[in-house]
């Protein structure tokens, strides 16, 4: 399910990010009763770019803004399964929606970052690559 516009406009390998909660979805996570978080309304598109993977070994995970000079960066969540949390990057983000997106995931933020240019987002996946170049 593609439909943000923005993802087209993004530098490789960012324009291959694949959109498959569209924002305003409401996803039940299901979690057991100690968890904090038993699911949570995405306030931006939210999908993975493949052939990268995330802590938990899936691929990983991207929330999607629609600012074409938007922001980037990470949340890391807690994850009981996972020692030192999940890593879910950010891009194209406003202001506003980095705040949402760290208010929906309050319970289990970790910590987040918001980088200073669009560079150090591409840096920083370079070590969630499936196959090291």
């Amino acid at each position: 399910m593609q439909s943000n516009t923005i993802i087209d406009s993004l530098p490789a390998p960012l324009n291959g990010i694949v959109i498959e909660v569209p924002a305003g979805t409401y996803r039940d996570f299901g979690a057991s009763s100690d968890y904090p978080l038993k699911g949570v309304t995405y306030p931006v598109d939210y999908g993975y770019l493949p052939g990268y993977l995330g802590e938990d070994k899936a691929d990983l995970d991207f929330f999607v803004g629609e600012a074409q000079d938007g922001l980037s960066g990470f949340i890391r969540v807690f994850r009981p399964d996972i020692e030192n949390g999940e890593t879910k990057f950010f891009t194209a983000a406003t202001d506003t929606d980095i705040n949402a997106i760290r208010e929906a995931f309050k319970p289990v933020l970790l910590e987040y970052e918001i980088f200073q240019s669009g560079s150090k987002l591409l840096e920083a996946i370079k070590a969630f690559r499936a196959e090291k170049i």
